[in-house]
């Protein structure tokens, strides 16, 4: 068994060589993936399953004990910000949808996310070219495009190696050149995409 990296999502796949050169659907994205045809391209091996090193039973039980006390820790103090955090004024979530458009059109596939100073959030274009950002944080965010077609290259021998080519301009991948603003409030919100060459 081996890890196979989608080249859509960055999702990492377990296969096996009865899967070798097959096409399957990526479970995170749902895009088509196509495992390589040999094991001697770039794939990661498995690690081997670390052995566990003999325990007493007596130590067993403690940590048990601790582990069960960290985790009631965890937990009343998760659940204590949960009850905290939306009193906070600029703390409310909205759920942002929309449509994305490349030159007027529809773009089917890729993704977007929204970076804003209260962390990202990213999802998947569906092919009308709609999209849809649950429990988004209120406040200004900037977004970003991604869209690659991605093709199997064979190299000298045996190698082969993914090629990624992005299918809209490039400056819609980064923050910084986007020129994709927004800001975000209210409890559900519609925000349109419209991309140019």
């Amino acid at each position: 068994m081996a890890l196979f990296t989608c080249p859509h999502c960055s999702w990492r796949v377990k296969f096996t060589e009865h899967e070798l050169g097959k096409r399957d659907k990526c479970i995170q994205c749902g895009q088509a993936i196509i495992f390589p045809s040999t094991l001697a391209a770039k794939v990661e091996e498995l690690p081997p399953a670390p052995t566990r090193p003999h325990v007493k039973k007596s130590s067993r039980f403690a940590a048990r004990r601790w582990l069960a006390l960290s985790a009631s820790v965890i937990v009343l103090a998760v659940v204590g910000v949960l009850i905290i955090l939306p009193s906070r004024p600029g703390r409310q979530r909205t759920d942002v949808f929309g449509r994305v458009t490349y030159n007027s059109k529809p773009l089917i596939g890729g993704a977007v996310s929204f970076i804003g100073e209260n962390g990202s959030l990213r999802a998947t274009i569906s092919k009308d070219g709609s999209y849809l950002l649950e429990k988004c944080p209120a406040g200004s965010v900037k977004a970003t495009v991604r869209h690659h077609s991605t093709t199997l290259e064979k190299q000298q021998g045996d190698k082969i190696h993914w090629v990624a080519k992005s299918l809209i301009p490039t400056r819609y991948e980064n923050p910084k050149t986007s020129g994709l603003e927004f800001s975000i409030s209210g409890d559900r919100q519609e925000s349109n995409i419209d991309l140019k060459d």
